[in-house]
Order: structure tokens, then sequence, then C-alpha cells
């Protein structure tokens, strides 16, 4: 009944988290936690721990949010789900990648590859190369991550999973592209739009931003802006509203270089007004894309204007990331404490129940030698 009661409370938690209503996912989890934790319904508990993680993740509390997936792996590799794990080193995997920790994120993706030996699922493996892959781009060690990004589009082509297949396409020609082999980088996104062109065109965005960049870096800016304009038409079509920052930024960008002031300014402003409120990648080079404007306008005034604000906010930026990392440094501090707590807890259990088991076998052997003498006497 207990169990009941809290896997219920999971599931509706659940329900909600799926739907984004955070407050009642929030309360109906934290009810499940709190019986499961009280019953020691320990697959319940895991489960919840880790729902609660993604809670506070959307809240952008990654601190705690990491701290919730830490219990829940502690307590799926004590039960041996080993699926489960995999999960939440994953989900440790991307609270390390929004928190600019990619060494991090690898080293919890290589222990996914370790577990993967126990899991009978032929698609984790090719997406945890392809993530393993965006790590090593993103610390910028460019031949490493090719060498897993082929190794997840060797496995990949398999098991027909289509989105993955574009990313890593897309992957595969902006690594191109950062290796400076444009002309890879051109053969690999035209391939891709051929291929999927009439399967998946919101999937392909990436891919003509892609090109965009190739024939923006060739000098040949009428391409450059073709492209771009099918990628910022496709992100408003399927309402991809993440890639509006990359898209008016590129088309901002190529009428900057085409000496079309005032459609850069449109895209800039439009940018500015849209993000003024929110913290995001690449923000402030906004300011200094407006300072570079305004320059080329002859209006200097204006130009070192923005060029400060592109300064403090840089500078704030920096700072922020600093601090940052110091707060997860005593929060890593806190939890490497209590792990070592709940670890011995687990210890202490287990060592109870072999001292139970080697009880009941004593007792059942001596029953046994019991049973023997008595028979032997008889």
């Amino acid at each position: 009944y207990r169990k009941g009661i809290a896997n219920a409370n999971l599931l509706i938690g659940t329900s909600y988290l799926l739907k984004e209503q955070l407050d009642s996912a929030t309360f109906y989890v934290g009810k499940a936690i709190k019986q499961a934790e009280a019953y020691k319904l320990e697959k319940i508990q895991g489960r919840a721990y880790s729902n609660y993680g993604i809670i506070l993740m959307y809240l952008g509390k990654l601190d705690s949010s990491e701290i919730y997936y830490h219990r829940a792996l502690i307590l799926d590799r004590k039960v041996k789900n080993y699926q489960g794990a995999f999960k939440r080193l994953n989900n440790l995997a991307t609270v390390a990648i929004l928190n600019d920790d990619y060494s991090m994120s690898l080293d919890y993706l290589f222990q996914c590859l370790e577990l993967s030996e126990f899991i009978e699922d032929p698609s984790l493996l090719p997406r945890t190369y392809s993530n393993i892959s965006s790590n090593y781009m993103s610390l910028g060690e460019y031949s490493k991550a090719l060498d897993y990004l082929k190794k997840s589009m060797k496995m990949g082509a398999q098991d027909g999973d289509f989105e993955l297949k574009i990313s890593n396409a897309n992957k595969l020609g902006d690594l191109y592209l950062k290796l400076g082999e444009l002309g890879k980088a051109q053969r690999t996104f035209i391939s891709t739009i051929n291929l999927y062109e009439d399967e998946g065109d919101c999937a392909l965005l990436e891919s003509h931003l892609g090109l965009s960049d190739v024939y923006f870096t060739l000098g040949a800016l009428d391409s450059a802006l073709f492209h771009a304009k099918i990628a910022h038409q496709t992100g408003q079509q399927c309402s991809f509203y993440h890639f509006t920052y990359q898209t008016q930024s590129q088309l901002a960008t190529i009428y900057l270089e085409l000496g079309e002031f005032s459609l850069a300014e449109n895209y800039l402003k439009s940018l500015l007004k849209s993000f003024s409120s929110m913290e995001m990648e690449g923000y402030h080079e906004l300011y200094l894309n407006l300072s570079i404007l305004y320059e080329k306008k002859g209006e200097y005034k204006e130009a070192l204007k923005f060029y400060k604000e592109f300064k403090t906010l840089q500078d704030s930026i920096f700072n922020k990331k600093n601090l940052r990392a110091l707060s997860r440094l005593e929060l890593t501090k806190e939890f490497t404490a209590e792990k070592k707590i709940l670890l011995a807890q687990q210890e202490a259990q287990e060592k109870i129940l072999e001292e139970q088991v080697a009880h009941e076998t004593q007792t059942r052997n001596f029953v046994l030698i019991g049973l023997l003498l008595l028979l032997v006497a008889l």
C-alpha cells in the first residue's frame, strides 16, 4: 500500500513534469521522495531523485540538480539498475556542459561507456559517442572529436535513428569547418540537405546555417545570404525559437559585410530587444557587432557607447563564471562529505545483511548436522 501511494505520487509528478507544470511537479515528486525515504523504497526513491533533478535543472538550479542526480545514481548502482545509472550519468554530463565543465562531462560519458555492456539497447552507444564528440569539439580537440563522431556515425547508420543521423552529419560539417577543410564541409552540408530535404526540413536548419558559414568564409556572400535566409525561415515555420539568435545574428553579419547597414542594424536591434532580459551564450557579442556597425557608418559616438556596454557585459559574464566555479567547488566539497555518509550507510546495511545471511547459514548447518547425528544414532 505504501509503495503504491509513493509510486502514484511519483507518476502524477512525472505527468506534470512532462507538461512543464513545474510547481505541481515539484509538489508531487517531493511527496514521493518523502514517502520513499520513510519506507526505504529504494527503486522509487532513485526515480524520484532523478525527476527532482530534472525539475531543478529546468529551474536553472544546476548545483542542486547535480546533487539529486548523484543521489539517484548511488541508489541505481546499489540495486543494479544499470539503465537508470546510465541515464543519471547522462543527466550529470548535461549539467556539466551547462556549467561549461566539458572535462567533467566527458568523465561521466566515459562512465556511460563502461555501463553499456550491461544494457541491451543498441541506440545508447551511438548517442554516447556523439555526445563525447561534442565535448571534444567544445574543448577544441577536433581530431578526437572526429574519431568519436565517426564511431557514432558507423554504429548509428544501422539503427535508423533519423534525428541522430542529421545531427551527426551537421556536426561533421562543423568539424570540417573548424579544421579549415572548407571543401569537405561544403560537400557534407550539401549531401545532408540533398539526402533528407523531403523528410525533415525542420531538422535541416543547422545544415543551411552551416552551409551559410562555409560560403561566408569563402567570401561567397550571396550564397551565404541565401542559406541564412532559408535557416531563418525554417526556424520561424518550425517554432525553433532557440535558433532565432543564431539565424538573425548570421543575417546581420552578412549584411554588415555586404555594406547594407540598415538591414544589419534592424536584425541586431531586434535581437537586442528580444534578449535584453535573458542571459545567453554570445549575447554580449551583439553589443560588439553594433559597435562595429556604427564605426563603419562613421557614427563613432554610438560605436563607443556600444563598445563600452560590450566590455561591461563581458567582464560581468567573466566574473559570474568565476563566482559560479567557486560556488560549485564549495558544493562539491559538501556533497563529497554527504556521499561518504551515504556510502557508509550503504556499507553498514550490506554488512548487517551479510551477518544475517551468515547467521542463517550457520543455523541451517547446525540443524543439518543435528539431523545427521540423529539419523546415525537411529
